[in-house]
């Protein structure tokens, strides 16, 4: 266990979570981008 109590492999578990998040956020960013969405638009898509 490290400092925090979790195990290397729940860590490094947590560590690609967190970057598959980032990603898809990038993603959604790309394709919004692709349609021309306005922030208006987008808050719609976000919230449903």
């Amino acid at each position: 266990m490290n400092r925090i109590g979790l195990t290397p492999h729940k860590a490094e578990a947590n560590a690609i979570q967190s970057e598959i998040a980032l990603l898809e956020k990038k993603n959604d960013q790309l394709v919004y981008n692709i349609y021309g969405l306005n922030n208006e638009q987008i808050e719609i898509i976000e919230n449903s």
